[in-house]
């Protein structure tokens, strides 16, 4: 978690979810140059459909892999 997320996750109540944009990416590309070059990165909104990780890791290059309408809404928003 990087300091300022950490900040943020001290200054709210708990329980909360401090979503993380930076170690999202830092984590996308660290797998990315772990795969081959022709290799395609798909995100399960199934793990979290967040608008903003979705909107970070499309926005990279990651396509969606969806299994409900719920799911395939999220991605086409």
């Amino acid at each position: 978690m990087t300091e300022a997320a950490a900040c943020v996750a001290a200054s709210i109540p708990t329980p909360a979810y401090v979503y993380d944009l930076d170690e999202v990416r830092r984590a996308r590309s660290l797998l990315a140059e772990a795969l081959p070059p022709q290799a395609e990165l798909f995100y399960s909104l199934k793990a979290n459909p967040h608008p903003a990780i979705v909107r970070a890791l499309a926005g990279l290059g990651c396509r969606a892999e969806v299994c409900s309408s719920g799911e395939l809404a999220a991605a086409l928003h």
